[in-house]
Parts: structure tokens; sequence; C-alpha cells
């Protein structure tokens, strides 16, 4: 359904013709599919990110930083030791002691420390669960 061709009535010409999709109207403006010229080289690849530091042998799980709802601004480091659907357990990087943490009073999204990698709190559970 999706490749089959729709017509129009063109009624400058007087006979039915295909519609343009919006790839072939931005070819004819000599634009490709984002928008630029087609004569633009593609963008350069962004560098790799530099080599993380290895995490520490405290039997941690993932290392990621977020922002929790009910602690103090701005974001702690945190090494996950323990989890499950509702919270986890692990060692805040600022003090060094054991906590829990429950998923639901993070906010926005985790930064994992060794990829760079910006994940929901979901996405990290089901990654290191």
């Amino acid at each position: 359904m999706a490749r089959q061709a729709r017509f129009w009535l063109n009624k400058d010409l007087g006979f039915f013709a295909r519609k343009k999709t919006l790839r072939e109207m931005m070819a004819e403006r000599g634009l490709d599919e984002f928008g630029r010229r087609k004569t633009q080289a593609a963008p350069a690849e962004r560098p790799a990110p530099p080599a993380a530091e290895p995490a520490p042998q405290t039997g941690a799980t993932a290392r990621f930083v977020a922002s929790f709802s009910y602690a103090t601004l701005g974001q702690q480091t945190v090494e996950i030791e323990e989890l499950n659907a509702l919270e986890f357990r692990g060692r805040n990087r600022q003090d060094g002691r054991l906590h829990s943490y429950a998923w639901a009073k993070i906010r926005g999204l985790v930064k994992i420390v060794d990829s760079g990698e910006m994940l929901t709190p979901l996405e990290v559970l089901d990654r290191f669960h």
C-alpha cells in the first residue's frame, strides 16, 4: 500500500500525474533528504571519546552520573553494586558510603561513565540487570 503510486489530476496538463515524494521535490531543488546542497560534503565524523579510566575493583556493576530528586542540587556519581526493578544499592563517590536509591527518584537521563552514553533509568536497568 505504501509503495502504491498515488495520482492527482493536473489541471494545467489535463491528465492524471503521479504525486512526487518529498525526496523527489528536494532533489529538484538540488537538496538531499537532510536539506543540504548535494555539492556539500557530509559533516566530518566526531572524534571518538577518550578512553575511560577503568572502574575501581569494588564489585561494582556500573558507574554513572545522575541527578536525584531527594538529593542536593547537582549530580552524583554512583557505582551500582546491587539492583532490582524498584531500587539499586550503590556507592556514592562523594562520601564513599553505600546507599539505596529508588529508580523513580532519578531526574532526567543517566550518563554512564565508562562509555559516555546517556540512558534513561529503565535502559540502565535493562542493560545491567
